[in-house]
């Protein structure tokens, strides 16, 4: 089975034939000719300084993924985990429910002979420290935005996200609590592999304060990224706004039925763009095309350079056994 074939499976097709039909539902009662000539007409120094803001955060994730593996006596580069998160969330661009992640799970083993399931640990704790960081800088700008005056459907956005939020630790907390005892009743291989999850998942506490700053730093060269492409097209937005949108967006990218939330991030960008008062008619489209250029559309030629140039300085990248017929993989060291 090989990468290729897997791209051509049929849930790989329905995702992108939903998400592209949420696009065109988003792009319905826009004007695409005045949105094209407005996209032309953007100035290319802050959308280049936007790119900038948007891939430094791979040297942060790299540094904060390395802190969280350090626990497991991994031995690499920060920036060789930098190169690996941005493949995986490539490979997230194009496959839908995050299944990228489990590629970068295995570049790990390949690369620095982790276990994969505690790899697929650590990358869901960083899916928790992102939720989190970027709930609590959405929730300060809301209430700096607008103090006790919430509107009702920031209120929902908020009520959804805590629900997430609890949910999701709750269901952490359980396992590390309780996987212990379940294990135990698995067979010997499938025991391994729980604790060994369990292991990646688990944060130390000595770490907690370099993982938190570093996800709120993350977070903030975001919410930078789309402040840039709001200049690009010479429309001022407040520093709240400028959290608000692009992390709420974040948030939507969960989504599982379309990759990284393709189409349904758009529709919450635009609505959230309208409840903040942003200027009507088809700059709000042309901002979110531009801002989804930089975070979502580049990252798959970006990630598949990135493959291909690491394929020639080191890094392993594909070790695929057929039956008892090994078939030769690429290395590079990352």
């Amino acid at each position: 089975m090989s990468i290729p074939k897997e791209f051509k499976k049929k849930r790989i097709l329905f995702s992108f034939t939903l998400g592209f039909g949420l696009l065109a539902f988003f792009l319905y009662q826009s004007d695409l000719k005045e949105i094209w000539e407005q996209v032309k007409e953007a100035e290319f120094l802050p959308i280049a300084l936007a790119f900038l803001l948007h891939y430094s955060t791979y040297l942060i994730r790299g540094l904060r993924w390395k802190e969280i593996l350090l626990k497991l006596g991994f031995k690499g580069s920060s920036w060789g985990l930098g190169k690996i998160t941005l493949i995986f969330q490539s490979v997230d661009c194009i496959v839908p429910a995050k299944l990228g992640d489990l590629y970068g799970a295995h570049l790990v083993k390949l690369n620095y002979h982790l276990r994969r399931s505690a790899s697929l640990g650590s990358i869901l704790l960083q899916r928790f420290l992102d939720t989190a960081g970027t709930f609590l800088l959405i929730v300060g700008a809301v209430f700096f935005l607008f103090g006790r005056t919430i509107p009702s459907q920031m209120i929902s956005l908020l009520h959804w996200s805590v629900g997430f939020i609890l949910t999701g630790t709750l269901i952490g907390i359980l396992f590390l609590w309780k996987s212990g005892w379940v294990s135990r009743h698995l067979p010997k291989r499938l025991e391994v592999l729980v604790e060994s999850f369990k292991e990646g998942l688990r944060p130390e506490t000595k770490s907690l304060p370099l993982l938190t700053a570093s996800t709120l730093l993350i977070w903030l060269l975001e919410a930078g990224r789309f402040y840039c492409i709001c200049q690009s097209v010479h429309i001022d937005v407040g520093f709240a706004a400028a959290i608000i949108i692009p992390l709420a967006a974040a948030m939507a990218s969960a989504i599982p039925f379309t990759p990284s939330g393709l189409g349904a991030v758009e529709l919450v960008m635009v609505n959230l763009m309208t409840l903040l008062d942003f200027p009507s008619g088809p700059i709000k489209y042309s901002i979110i095309i531009l801002d989804r250029l930089v975070s979502y559309w580049s990252q798959i030629p970006i990630g598949l350079i990135t493959l291909g140039v690491s394929s020639y300085s080191g890094m392993k990248i594909w070790n695929l056994q057929e039956g008892t017929k090994t078939k030769s993989y690429q290395e590079v060291n990352p």
